[in-house]
């Protein structure tokens, strides 16, 4: 039996990346919701699968502008993820970068900024403070700092991202003009 559960979590959840890739949101938040019941029936709720499908859930109620709905699972996500491991789990990243988009969607900057800052930091713990994979984040912070006008703020990630790429691009490479147009 667990054997046919497995197979079919993985069918709802090829499923569920079809619905969000086609950007039928509506269709992927029935099919993640799905993804939840059978994750936590199969590993518990205190598990990184129960968490991930959660998260994932979130995306889906995001995308449809269910903010409040988003907002508690991404928060939910993050609890488990704290409960299984610890609060500098780098599995924390993604779920708080969702939470952080999801403060911002609703219009409340201060508390998008605090889940970017945590992420990033999050990032800085495990990956070290010049890793390429923080990189996203920091470019989703700066166009929320841009956003709300605070170009100085804005202008010092930017150039924290150049530093980070300057890194780990070749500076010759035609791959470096992004980092410097930005």
């Amino acid at each position: 039996q667990r054997e046919q559960d497995e197979e079919e979590l993985r069918r709802l959840f090829a499923l569920y990346k079809e619905a969000l890739d086609n950007h039928q949101y509506l269709e992927a938040d029935t099919l993640a919701k799905q993804v939840v019941e059978m994750s936590i029936k199969l590993n518990g709720l205190d598990s990184h699968d129960s968490a991930k499908a959660i998260t994932n859930l979130a995306v889906a109620q995001h995308n449809n502008g269910d903010y409040e709905s988003a907002l508690t699972n991404f928060t939910s996500s993050i609890d488990i993820i704290e409960r299984v491991d610890d609060r500098l789990s780098s599995h924390l990243i993604n779920p708080l970068q969702g939470l952080a988009a999801t403060h911002a969607a609703m219009g409340r900057p201060d508390l998008a900024q605090q889940s970017f800052q945590r992420a990033v930091h999050v990032s800085h713990v495990n990956e070290g403070p010049h890793n390429q994979s923080q990189v996203e984040t920091l470019e989703s912070m700066a166009e929320l700092l841009l956003s709300n006008g605070e170009y100085e703020d804005a202008i010092d990630i930017q150039e924290h991202i150049f530093a980070i790429q300057s890194r780990n691009i070749e500076p010759d490479s035609i791959d470096m003009i992004p980092a410097l147009e930005n």
